[in-house]
């Protein structure tokens, strides 16, 4: 009688190890899903963050070269027609 009540409660223990074994491991998978969404989502974040940036500094890039050609094709203009009137009061 005394041999079955041991072998119960060892049986017992050992289920309840394991349960609780099980439920470390499902709560570290958890952790360990949850904490690898969190690095994706803040790559994901930094990637579209750089993304931006670089979009905004071609588009600085453009405008600076379009002022800059505009600027030229004004002063070609007014260069030729300074010398084209020098040329016409002469």
């Amino acid at each position: 009688m005394c041999i079955t009540i041991i072998i119960y409660i060892t049986i017992y223990i050992i289920i309840y190890i394991i349960i609780i074994i099980i439920i470390y491991i499902i709560i570290i998978i958890i952790f360990i899903i949850i904490i690898i969404t969190i690095i994706i989502s803040v790559i994901y974040i930094i990637f579209i963050i750089i993304i931006i940036i670089i979009i905004i500094i071609i588009i600085i890039i453009i405008i600076i070269i379009i002022i800059i050609i505009i600027y030229i094709i004004i002063i070609i203009f007014l260069s030729s027609s300074s010398s084209s009137s020098s040329g016409l009061c002469t």
